[in-house]
């Protein structure tokens, strides 16, 4: 649930960047079931009042569990917003296996508990949570 930090991944397509500018990337949990992958720039303030993000690209997808360890996710739709109003949505139907390699508790480098999420879409993955 909440939003999930992107700390690590091995894939050449670096979804961090759009061009030559470093964004935020996160995946943010809307329920159960639903989720997305956003790419962020331009989030200004902490979020008691941040302003809408300059730039932010979402994929949004369904992921049914199968086992302990994978899950079939099915991207829906790509939204694009700029300045927190959508300018354009496009129906996908892309489908893929995820398998979870590790999910837990772990101190971080500042003390304060993180979930952990390590994940294989086949590249790897590493998304990181403050409890």
């Amino acid at each position: 649930e909440g939003e999930h930090k992107l700390i690590y991944t091995d894939t050449e397509r670096a979804p961090q960047y759009i061009g030559p500018i470093k964004a935020s990337t996160t995946q943010y949990f809307i329920d159960e079931q639903t989720f997305q992958n956003r790419v962020t720039i331009g989030s200004i303030g902490p979020k008691s009042y941040s302003f809408p993000p300059l730039l932010q690209i979402a994929l949004q997808a369904e992921r049914n569990i199968m086992d302990e360890r994978r899950m079939k996710v099915t991207f829906r739709q790509l939204i694009v917003s700029l300045f927190g109003k959508v300018v354009s949505k496009k129906d996908l139907n892309q489908k893929g296996v995820w398998k979870m390699v590790y999910v837990g508790e772990v101190d971080g480098l500042d003390g304060k508990k993180v979930l952990l999420r390590i994940m294989r879409t086949p590249s790897l993955y590493i998304l990181a949570n403050e409890l």
